[in-house]
C-alpha cells in the first residue's frame, strides 16, 4: 500500500458488501487522504447501518466521493431512513448528504443484477471511450435510476460521459451530482 501511496498509482479495489451490493472504490486525480476519508466515512456508515438493521447492509447503497454522501436504496419504513440520516450527517467528514433512499420494497433479485450488469457495461464504456477520465466518475445504478458522482474535467468530458450513459438500454434516469476540476 505504501508503493502505491508514493507512486500516485491508479487502481481499481472491488469491495463485496454483502450478497446484493458492491461498492467500486478508485483512486482517482484526487489526493490519496482524501480518497481515505472517502473510504473510511463508507466503512463507518455501513458499520452503523447494520446496527440500525443488518437488512440493511444489502437494501442501502452508499457511495462518498469528496465527503459528499449518495444513499440508495429502498426501506419500507420512514423512521429506519431517518435515522439512516441522523447517523450519516452526525460521521465526522460528512460534509453533504444526497438522501435517494425510497420507501419501498427492496428490488428483486433480477432488477438487481440487470442493474449490476449496465452499471458495469457503462463503466466498461467510459474506460475505453478518448477523452474520459473514468476513474474521476463513482457510478450507482438503482432500479433504473443511474448516479454520477465525480468531476469532469470541463463540460465536454461531461458530455461525452452522459452521452455513453443515455445511449446505453437500461437506464431511465441519470442523476449528476458532478462538479467540474477547479482550475
Amino acid at each position: 500500500m505504501l508503493c502505491l501511496i508514493l507512486s500516485g498509482c491508479q487502481f481499481t479495489t472491488t469491495i463485496f458488501t454483502g450478497a446484493r451490493k458492491i461498492t467500486t472504490i478508485l483512486i482517482d486525480d484526487r489526493c490519496f487522504s482524501d480518497d481515505l476519508k472517502d473510504i473510511q466515512i463508507n466503512m463507518s456508515l455501513q458499520e452503523e447501518f447494520v446496527k440500525i438493521d443488518p437488512k440493511l447492509g444489502l437494501d442501502i447503497s452508499i457511495t462518498v466521493f469528496e465527503g459528499k454522501v449518495l444513499l440508495t436504496g429502498s426501506i419500507p419504513n420512514i423512521d429506519i431512513i431517518q435515522q439512516i440520516l441522523e447517523k450519516t450527517w452526525s460521521t465526522p467528514d460528512v460534509k453533504q448528504v444526497y438522501n435517494y433512499i425510497r420507501i419501498a420494497d427492496p428490488p428483486s433479485l433480477d432488477v438487481v443484477n440487470m442493474d449490476a450488469a449496465i452499471s458495469g457495461s457503462i463503466r466498461t464504456q467510459l474506460t475505453f471511450t478518448r477523452h474520459i477520465n473514468s476513474s474521476n466518475y463513482k457510478l450507482t445504478m438503482e432500479n433504473g435510476a443511474l448516479y454520477i458522482m465525480g468531476i469532469a474535467k470541463n463540460q465536454a468530458e461531461l458530455e461525452r460521459v452522459i452521452s455513453v450513459i443515455k445511449n446505453t438500454s437500461g437506464v431511465n434516469e441519470i442523476i449528476n451530482l458532478t462538479r467540474f476540476r477547479k482550475k
